[in-house]
């Protein structure tokens, strides 16, 4: 019996790299409709409302028509969080790792384990994730979560020494730094995008890439295609 093909509303080329690589290998279509942005849209309303429960129903709605949106996965650990469902805050925040593609999205990634960690009790992993996530990019919410953790254990329980942090966290079996895979995912995706004069999408996969590594020769494409525009 042949399995349905997947209908995905997946657009740029970077996420459709990402899903051929991590979700699904085989044959798929694309719909013509974007079938995930009226989910998200609607989840977003909920939030704001004050409905974790039916807003998380919604991101899983979109994250079923795209698999590898970050802001949906977002949205999916921040209702998990307001719903004190830490399994699954564990479980999304390991499954965004690989699709972060921007420094803002590390930060998500480490600000999410940090509150896991918190909540299960383990305060000197949490405060170190939570300040590892700044080092990506600056948070006023992890700055107040270490604040508290320290007010509560009565001592300081991180410094800013980058390497003594990435130990600890190195040592719980986190990675400290982006996906290897999902960069050159990234540069093929733009290279491919630029070779069908796609410029606008091969910048936005150049500019991920470069805001990740800050590689030099990703620097000069990104100039040279600006050049072009």
């Amino acid at each position: 019996m042949n399995e349905t093909t997947p209908i995905i509303s997946i657009y740029h080329i970077s996420e459709l790299y990402l899903y051929e690589y991590y979700v699904n290998k085989g044959n798929y279509s694309i719909s013509e409709t974007d079938l995930a942005s009226p989910h998200i849209a609607e989840a977003e309303r909920l939030e704001k409302g004050n409905n974790p429960g039916r807003a998380l129903t919604e991101w899983l709605a979109a994250h079923e028509e795209n698999p590898v949106n970050t802001q949906i996965y977002e949205g999916m650990i921040r209702c998990s969080m307001l719903l004190q469902n830490n399994h699954k805050v564990l479980e999304y925040a390991n499954e965004i790792y690989k699709f972060c593609c921007t420094r803002s999205e590390l930060a998500f990634f480490y600000r999410s384990l940090g509150w896991y960690y918190l909540e299960t009790y383990k305060p000197e992993l949490s405060a170190a994730l939570y300040r590892y996530s700044t080092f990506f990019y600056p948070s006023e919410q992890a700055e107040e979560e270490i604040k508290y953790l320290e007010k509560a254990m009565k001592k300081q329980l991180v410094s800013d020494d980058i390497s003594s942090i990435q130990k600890i966290i190195s040592a719980a079996d986190i990675p400290v730094s982006p996906d290897k895979v999902t960069l050159a995912l990234l540069l093929r995706a733009g290279e491919e995008a630029e070779s069908h004069s796609s410029i606008s999408q091969a910048l936005d996969c150049y500019k991920m890439l470069f805001d990740l590594t800050q590689d030099q020769e990703i620097y000069d494409r990104i100039r040279h295609l600006e050049n072009l525009t």
